[in-house]
Formats: C-alpha cells, structure tokens, sequence
C-alpha cells in the first residue's frame, strides 16, 4: 500500500507535470511569440523558461503575486496590468465621452420622459422583464438542452420540449420576424405532431439528414445531389398513401400521410409568404407584413 508521503509526492509531480505543460501552451506558445523581442526566443532557439526560477509551496498558495520570485507569473502580471493600464487610460475615458456625448443627444430630443420610469429607487435600470420572465425562459431553454442530450434531435422529446420553447417566445419576446410568423409557423406544428407525431419526427430527421452537408443545390456534387433525391424520396414515400406501387397504406396511415403532406405545403406557403429566396436557398431579406 501506498504511504501518504509517497501519495503526496505523487501528486506533486503530476501537478509540477501540468504546470510545466500549461507554461509550455501560455509561455512559449503565446506569451514569447507575441511580446519577446528577441529573435532566439521567438524562433524557441532560447526557451523562455530556462532563466526562470520556481515558486514553492509557501509563495504558491499564502504569497503576494507582487512578491513572488516565479518570473513566469511576474512576466503574466507584467502584460495584463499593461493591459489594464491602457484600458484605464485610453478605452475607458474614449468608452465615458462617447456615453456622454448620447447621453447629452437624448436630452436635447423633443418631448419628455420621467426618471422613476427608468431607474428605480435602489438607483437600478429598470428592466422590461421580470425575474419570473427569467426564470421561465431559462426553465424552457434547459428542457430543451436537456431533450437534445438525452435524446437526440430526432426524438419526439426534443420536438415537444422545442416546440413548447417556441410557443412560449412567440407570446413573449420580440423576435426577428413579426409575432404573427411564429404564431402560425408554431400552430402549424402543434397540429402535425398531435395527429401524425411519428411521421413528422420523421419527416424531420429526413430533413436534418438532406440538409447535413448546409450547402445549397448550386454548390453539391453529382453524389451529394444524388443523396438528396434519395432522401426526396423517403419524404414523398411518407405523404404517399401507397405502401408501395400496389398496397395502400390502412387508412389511419393514408390519413395521417395527408396530413402530413398539408403540413408541408402549409409551411412551405407560410414562409414564402414572409420570406424571400433565391433559388439557394439564401435568406435575402424579411417581409415584415
């Protein structure tokens, strides 16, 4: 059995072992090629570390950083408080008039506004949401995280946890379309996954795997374009209600194949009628009607 000691001493090593890789990645990798001027270190003739010395245990973890011997760190705090320094006496005083200067533009706009309507009594912004909005919001958006891990994509869970996302932005947030796209666009949904859930999940993960490579038709290959009609004719085999050439599907399973195809053109007119595309398919600019 291992003593403590030894235990100790092991574990020493290998955090001497992680420093040593770290200083390697910070030191040489970015620090003597972004700020030394001489040439040998830069062309790692020269190793940045061989002239430093060590820290110990007692200047590691109780010491002042401003006291330490370790001249990696005192080469790191060297950068950053030069950074902060023009931070402090270039960006932040350049950041303060630019503020000013709107600030001063507001004032002299016409009209009036009350300051209790923008900063509460604590001296705080007022928001336009509440921490219920918040914690609403973030409760939807970790059920969806959490569908995606668990389930993948393709899963019904993901598509009901997604879509219930989605309602909810529809009637809480400003989005970039007009409320009434995602209001319709959401119905849509709710409507083809209630009555045909198993051939919309489908249906999307045909659309998830046609559209893997996001590149528009002008760009494929002759064998990627041949991929995507195979997969057009998994989508048409869906809506059809035809097994196969001869055999009709039940008709539960033509009924929800109708629906499915409605789904599709109902879409598909939705966002023609709010969006326009060139023929790849490119968003060129929104139809705020």
């Amino acid at each position: 059995m291992i003593d403590r000691k030894t235990a100790v001493n092991v574990e020493w090593k290998g955090r001497n072992r992680m420093k040593e890789t770290r200083w390697a990645i910070v030191g040489t990798g970015y620090i003597a090629n972004e700020f030394a001027n001489n040439r040998n270190i830069r062309m790692n003739v020269v190793n940045l570390k061989d002239t430093f010395g060590d820290s110990g245990w007692w200047e590691t973890n109780i010491g002042d950083i401003a006291m330490l011997s370790n001249k990696q760190v005192q080469v790191i705090v060297k950068i950053v408080n030069r950074i902060m320094n023009q931070a402090a006496m270039q960006y932040a005083p350049r950041k303060k008039n630019e503020f000013l200067k709107r600030f001063d533009n507001i004032l002299d706009k016409s009209g009036s506004f009350r300051w209790e309507n923008i900063i509460n009594s604590n001296g705080q912004l007022i928001r336009p949401y509440t921490a219920k909005f918040l914690t609403d919001r973030d409760k939807l958006v970790d059920a969806v995280k959490d569908a995606l891990d668990r389930y993948g994509i393709d899963s019904k869970e993901y598509i009901a946890a997604k879509l219930k996302r989605d309602e909810w932005y529809a009637d809480n947030v400003e989005q970039h379309v007009v409320r009434e796209y995602y209001i319709k666009k959401n119905a849509l949904i709710r409507e083809i996954f209630e009555t045909a859930p198993e051939e919309y999940r489908q249906y999307m993960e045909y659309i998830h795997e046609k559209f893997i490579d996001d590149q528009p038709n002008s760009a494929l290959t002759t064998q990627e374009r041949n991929r995507r009609r195979e997969i057009d004719k998994k989508i048409n085999q869906l809506t059809s209600e035809y097994k196969d050439t001869e055999t009709l599907k039940s008709p539960e399973e033509r009924e929800r194949a109708i629906k499915l195809r409605n789904f599709i053109k109902a879409k598909s007119a939705l966002d023609k009628e709010y969006f326009d595309y060139n023929d790849s398919c490119i968003l060129l600019c929104i139809s705020y009607k």
